[in-house]
């Protein structure tokens, strides 16, 4: 079993290492190069434009007594219809809350 399957990681991302400490277990998950990046100001794919990235950490559900992060990398794109910078957006995280939408659905009713 690869380690995309058991953490059941989304369609078009990668888990290129994962850092085993004694609280919790940090795995850092970026996109595939040719993955598209949705623009989080007007919601549609950008390929030129590219800015850079940021990490953000997302927890998820704790994992053999410890607790789990995601270290995902959000890229950068300047917008062509405003010029502004915006980081894409990720349809599987909530806005704001930086919790994995699977996640959320298993504690609300």
């Amino acid at each position: 079993m690869q380690m995309r399957e058991l953490f059941n990681t989304p369609k078009g991302y990668k888990i290129s290492n994962f850092e085993n400490n004694p609280e919790s277990l940090d795995i850092p998950i970026e996109p595939y190069k040719k993955k598209k990046a949705i623009c989080s100001g007007c919601g549609e794919i950008h390929t030129k434009g590219y800015h850079g990235f940021e990490i953000i950490k997302v927890r998820d559900l704790p994992a053999v007594g410890r607790k789990v992060y995601l270290h995902v990398k959000k890229r950068q794109y300047v917008c062509p219809k405003d010029g502004k910078i915006y980081v894409e957006q990720i349809d599987w995280i909530k806005k704001k809350e930086d919790i994995p939408i699977d996640l959320l659905k298993m504690f609300t009713v």
